[in-house]
């Protein structure tokens, strides 16, 4: 992929989110920069503070 297709891909992907966001109130859009496929090993950081987010709603 050349950079442009990337950042078509980035765009798209992008409005694509915004529309998700459209269907409730309750959902947010997490943004993960440069993280890779396999983030829930190599950031796993990034899944447990959405858990601990989402176990707080619930308290």
């Amino acid at each position: 992929m050349s950079y442009k297709d990337v950042d078509a891909y980035s765009d798209s992907w992008d409005r694509s989110q915004e529309k998700l966001q459209l269907i409730g109130k309750n959902i947010d859009s997490i943004e993960m920069r440069y993280a890779s496929h396999l983030y829930d090993e190599t950031d796993p950081w990034v899944v447990i503070e959405q858990l601990e987010r989402m176990v707080g709603l619930l308290d």
